[in-house]
């Protein structure tokens, strides 16, 4: 007697069971639904973010090549600007040691030299001047 009873008691709770399983069921079934959904999403999500990775990678290794191209060109403009200043130094130097008397003899000469030529045209790349052909005021033509 104690057996069946403990049966029925057990058959009964299967039935609740049953029945709550009854109405869980579209729960359950809503939940699986959704989860596939975004099992797939992220799956899709996944393959855009490796596509997007690889791009971005392919984009870094040429940015990371035009920059070293940037470095290997200032590398050398700085090396050329270390072996030019120097000799900008000195220029500056020279041409703020010329005087006023040394300046009106340059300019009373009829025909200056071809150094002397030179030599202002360097002065007027140091002033950042471009040189300029003028009337000579005693005649003769043109200077430079």
């Amino acid at each position: 007697d104690v057996g069946l009873g403990q049966l029925r008691n057990t058959e009964a709770e299967v039935d609740e069971m049953t029945r709550t399983l009854e109405v869980l069921k579209p729960n359950l079934v809503k939940a699986a639904k959704e989860t596939e959904e975004l099992i797939a999403t992220i799956t899709k999500e996944s393959a855009d973010a490796a596509a997007t990775r690889a791009s971005v990678s392919v984009e870094e290794a040429a940015c990371n090549a035009k920059a070293d191209e940037c470095k290997a060109i200032r590398d050398e403009c700085e090396l050329g600007l270390q072996e030019a200043l120097p000799a900008l130094e000195m220029a500056a130097k020279a041409v703020q040691s010329i005087n006023k008397k040394e300046l009106g003899e340059i300019r009373a000469l009829t025909a200056p030299s071809e150094k002397i030529k030179k030599v202002m045209e360097a002065v007027c790349v140091c002033l950042e001047e471009a040189p300029k052909r003028v009337v000579n005021p005693n005649g003769g033509g043109t200077l430079h």
